[in-house]
């Protein structure tokens, strides 16, 4: 049997934790943004969810105030 371990979220999808982290947020107001439909989510089984980072870069995007984008190269 291999002993290799696949990472935690492949970077691609990220637990309530590592979304709260990436917007500056606790993972219990990533819970309700949820909850209410602001943020969509990939359900994987009942107890396994995941928020797909290009969601939550979406979601920024979308409440972006003012100020130029820059994008990197």
């Amino acid at each position: 049997m291999s002993n290799i371990r696949k990472p935690k979220s492949l970077g691609l999808r990220l637990t309530y934790e590592e979304a709260g982290q990436y917007l500056g947020v606790s993972k219990e107001k990533i819970k309700r943004m949820v909850a209410s439909g602001e943020l969509p989510v990939v359900r994987l089984s009942a107890r396994c969810i995941r928020i797909r980072i290009e969601d939550l870069r979406a979601f920024e995007e979308a409440r972006l105030v003012g100020g130029v984008t820059i994008k990197a190269s």
